[in-house]
């Protein structure tokens, strides 16, 4: 009785072997899609990181500026606008300083410096943030919604809750004095 209980685990035990020296192996394109699925996954957190790191070195309102940050396979972008370069320097620092990325690409584009567009700024943020249906995205030290302004030329990103929100808030801009264009690029959440 023991003798067969062995044999019978051996044989079990060889079978089990067999099968893995003659299962076919796992194709090349599954290798590739999981690769694919970690390199993503990874990028993901490496621009969170980054986003994090930025907003967290630089601790003052980004209100004014619109930075965006991509990453593909390690190698970190920032785009958008600023009008302090001092952001610009610390955004391209606190990519390089994130574990994982492989190069930094700054396109990050320095907005002039304007006391007139600097005024504008302020009249705006007054003005929407005094809004009855607005003030709710200028609260906290990052609002959800960023105006920037070159030469008089207004662009409106981040996130809103309405159609309604996003409607009043490019309204309010267009009618301003000194404002030449809107260019809304808010997003509706």
């Amino acid at each position: 009785m023991r003798y067969q209980k062995f044999f019978f685990l051996g044989v079990i035990g060889l079978l089990a072997i067999a099968a893995l020296l003659f299962l076919p192996p796992a194709s090349a394109q599954n290798a590739d899609d999981r690769t694919a699925t970690m390199t993503q996954r990874s990028d993901q957190e490496i621009t969170l990181d980054v986003i994090n790191r930025i907003k967290h070195d630089y601790g003052y309102s980004m209100v004014f500026d619109n930075l965006n940050v991509e990453t593909h396979n390690g190698n970190v972008i920032l785009t958008g606008q600023a009008r302090d370069a001092r952001l610009v320097d610390q955004a391209v620092k606190a990519a390089r300083d994130v574990p994982g990325v492989k190069s930094v690409q700054n396109k990050i584009k320095l907005l002039p410096v304007s006391l007139e567009d600097d005024r504008l700024r302020l009249r705006i943020i007054r003005r929407l943030a005094n809004d009855d249906r607005l003030f709710m995205y200028f609260m906290g030290v990052q609002p959800s919604m960023n105006i920037i302004v070159d030469h008089g030329r207004v662009t409106l990103s981040g996130i809103v809750n309405t159609k309604v929100d996003r409607s009043v808030a490019e309204s309010i801009v267009r009618q301003m004095p000194g404002v030449l264009n809107v260019d809304d690029e808010l997003r509706v959440q």
